[in-house]
C-alpha cells in the first residue's frame, strides 16, 4: 500500500485506517503471537475474523473497543489478555474461538454483547467483573468447560436469554 494512501496504511500485511488508530482487517494466513501497536485504540469488526493461525495477541492498554467478530474462528488463539481501558466487548467477538482456556475480563467493562464468547469449548475460568451489567443472549453459549460465578449482590446484571446455555456450572449470587 503506498505511503500516500489517504485513509488507509499498514504493516506486516495488517491494515489499519491511516493514522493507525484501528485495525481494519488482518490477513487470515497471519500466524503466531501478534503485538497491536500502542496508536490502536479500536479493534474493528471481523478484524482476526478466521485468523486460525494466530496464537496470541497483546492488546495495548490504549484499546477501548473490541468490535463485533473481532476475532471469531481464530480456534489457534489459547490466551488473550483485554486491557483496563476496554469498556465493550462486541457481539460474537470472540465466538468459536475453541482453544481458548481462559480470559480476564477486566474492571470497566460494562457490556458483553451477545455470542461474545460462543463456543469457547475449551474455556475453563472467566472473570466477570462487578462492573459489568450487561451479558447478552448466547454470550458463553456451548462452553461445555466453563464454570461461571455471578456476584450480583452489588449490581443489577442484565443477563440475556441462553447467555450461559451449555455451560459446565453456573453460580449466581444474589
Amino acid at each position: 500500500m503506498a505511503s500516500n494512501n489517504p485513509a488507509y496504511s499498514s504493516d506486516n500485511g495488517i491494515l489499519y485506517n491511516k493514522d493507525k488508530t484501528e485495525i481494519i482487517l488482518a490477513p487470515q494466513g497471519i500466524k503466531g503471537n501478534i503485538l497491536i501497536p500502542e496508536s490502536v485504540t479500536s479493534i474493528g469488526w471481523y478484524a482476526f475474523s478466521g485468523c486460525s493461525g494466530l496464537t496470541s495477541i497483546q492488546i495495548p492498554e490504549g484499546v477501548t473497543s473490541i468490535g463485533s467478530s473481532a476475532f471469531s474462528g481464530c480456534s489457534g488463539l489459547t490466551s488473550i489478555q483485554i486491557p483496563e481501558g476496554v469498556t465493550s466487548i462486541g457481539s460474537s467477538a470472540f465466538s468459536g474461538c475453541s482453544g481458548l482456556t481462559s480470559i480476564n475480563i477486566p474492571e470497566g467493562v460494562t457490556r458483553i454483547e451477545g455470542s461474545a464468547f460462543s463456543g469457547c469449548s475449551s474455556l475453563t475460568s472467566i472473570n466477570i467483573p462487578e462492573s459489568v451489567t450487561s451479558i447478552g443472549w448466547y454470550a458463553f453459549e456451548y462452553c461445555s468447560n466453563l464454570d461461571v460465578t455471578i456476584d450480583n449482590s452489588e449490581n443489577n446484571v442484565t443477563i440475556g436469554n441462553n447467555a450461559f446455555k451449555g455451560c459446565k456450572s453456573v453460580t449466581y449470587l444474589k
